[in-house]
């Protein structure tokens, strides 16, 4: 979750692919002026770090973009003491293959024994033209 304290209310926009704007080179969540923009870095550093309850507060628009990688949000979150907020989270099992679709994005999702990820884009420019890469999260 992540919460915008510059603004009025102090809106929050859950970390979710519906919250997801359309927007090239960059990851943005939300809608509007809550809208958050280049969070992909520092989704990807919590996810590594198995983290599945957290509230982020901005006073931005973006979290710092600091190096433009990941490992600044790793090792600060590595220093970070959890504290615990009770209860046991939800944990969602993918029992049959599914996908989602929004325009010229398709998400395909299936039951894996692994967290696997297979992962591709296509650009117009015949010298970068199609890449992809398939990954394996242990």
């Amino acid at each position: 979750m992540f919460r915008r304290t510059d603004l009025a209310g102090k809106p929050e926009v859950p970390a979710r692919l519906t919250e997801v704007e359309a927007v090239e080179r960059r990851t943005a969540i939300g809608h509007g002026e809550a809208t958050i923009h280049t969070v992909e870095h520092l989704l990807a550093a919590v996810a590594a770090h198995l983290i599945d309850d957290l509230t982020i507060e901005l006073t931005g628009p973006e979290p710092p973009i600091l190096d433009g990688s990941v490992q600044p949000y790793f090792d600060a979150l590595a220093k970070a003491e959890p504290a615990s907020v009770g209860g046991e989270p939800a944990v969602l099992t993918v029992t049959a293959p599914f996908t989602v679709t929004d325009k010229d994005a398709a998400y395909v999702v299936a039951p894996a024994k692994t967290f696997r990820l297979t992962v591709s884009i296509e650009w117009p420019h015949p010298l970068i033209g199609r890449q992809a890469g398939a990954y394996e999260v242990t």
